[in-house]
């Protein structure tokens, strides 16, 4: 190739495999290009100072046979390679470069089609082997863990090992990724050490936790009493709190649930109500539990009193009634105490604020006296 090249050609990259000793290789054809331009350009650190005497080459593929020219920079930083028409990847020579403190570049690709081209380098020095992931983020028992550790510096590529410690069941470490669907909950530490191409080698502890799988711990709801107050709240464990909770199906009239798993109001009727809670994590993962609310009826009404009576401006009599949210009331009259002759006269509604109820005798202005009486209905 030496040759070829003082002649101005380029000799093609012959490669042999399954050789033995004492074969003998015949009716090889090599085919020599001529140099028709030139690749120039410059080799610099980011402080602009020359990179000398460092190698530079280009290659070629043509018609499935590999080219390849180089030379070196001289006392400026400046090369000059020989090359014919096509698009040839040029690059800078790693090993020389790490030894001089500097990250081999990337190669750039330069078309040549009846001209010269130019190609320059900036060299960047060879930061310290670090890693540059702090902490792994919490995985979930059942739920795919995927999350690479990352690092920086050296000469790539890297070689990662576990020196010591172990992984949750069924996550396994390749090439500084963590993946898997790990089996078992806790806390795993475990060293990472990593290896760069010139032999140089950092090592860094981490911890992983897994938690256990999104499970809704209420496994019954506590009864209530309609006309009364409800107040029971939900738990859960596992996953990534905080949680959300919602339900599908009908809740007892008068009773909600919150976003943080509370319920709470003041039941209006009577019976179970059966429904479905749900409850979300923040990672999105989701369970749901059947599960129902009892409201038992109040049992024996409270008698309502009498806070005040008497004829209004229209000559009727009213009254005020202390009764209890959630019953209704039914108003009877009678002109005597006679049990057979009680009538009734109006039904109040079951939500009377406060349990206050108002009743009027619209024909009572016909009576000079008349008795009332107020049944409370279940």
């Amino acid at each position: 190739m030496n040759d070829a090249a003082s002649r101005g050609l380029i000799g093609p990259s012959l490669t042999f495999s399954n050789l033995v000793d004492g074969a003998n290789i015949t009716n090889i054809l090599y085919v020599a290009q001529s140099v028709t331009a030139q690749i120039t350009g410059n080799v610099h650190a980011t402080n602009s100072s020359p990179v000398t005497f460092v190698d530079v080459f280009a290659n070629i593929t043509v018609n499935g046979t590999n080219y390849m020219t180089s030379g070196q920079t001289d006392g400026s930083g400046n090369y000059s390679l020989g090359v014919f028409n096509g698009t040839w990847s040029l690059g800078v020579s790693g090993n020389d470069l790490y030894n001089r403190g500097f990250e081999t570049p990337t190669n750039q690709n330069v078309t040549i089609s009846g001209g010269n081209g130019t190609a320059n380098f900036t060299l960047y020095p060879i930061q310290p082997l670090q890693f540059t992931t702090a902490t792994l983020p919490t995985g979930v028992v059942s739920q795919n863990y995927h999350n690479y550790i990352q690092a920086t510096g050296g000469q790539q590529p890297y070689n990662w090992t576990i020196v010591s410690g172990s992984l949750p069941q069924n996550v396994i470490f390749n090439s500084g990724l963590l993946d898997g669907i790990p089996t078992t909950s806790g806390t795993f530490n475990f060293n990472v050490q990593i290896t760069d191409q010139q032999g140089s080698t950092t090592n860094k502890s981490f911890s992983l936790t897994i938690n256990p799988g999104l499970l809704i711990t209420t496994g019954s709801l506590p009864n209530g009493t309609n006309g009364q107050s409800y107040s029971a709240s939900l738990t859960a464990s596992g996953g990534a709190s905080p949680y959300t909770w919602f339900t599908t199906g009908p809740l007892p009239a008068g009773v909600n649930l919150s976003s943080n798993g509370v319920f709470s109001g003041t039941a209006t009727v009577s019976g179970t109500a059966f429904f479905t809670v749900v409850v979300n994590d923040s990672f999105g993962n989701s369970t749901n539990k059947n599960l129902s609310i009892t409201i038992n009826s109040s049992g024996a009404i409270p008698s309502p009193s009498f806070i005040s009576l008497g004829r209004n401006p229209n000559g009727n009599f009213e009254m005020f009634l202390q009764g209890q949210n959630g019953h209704s009331y039914r108003f009877e009259g009678s002109t005597t105490l006679i049990s057979t002759n009680w009538i009734a006269l109006q039904t109040s509604s079951p939500n009377p604020t406060n349990g206050v109820v108002y009743f009027q005798d619209s024909g009572s202005t016909s009576f000079n006296y008349r008795f009332y009486r107020a049944v409370a209905l279940p």
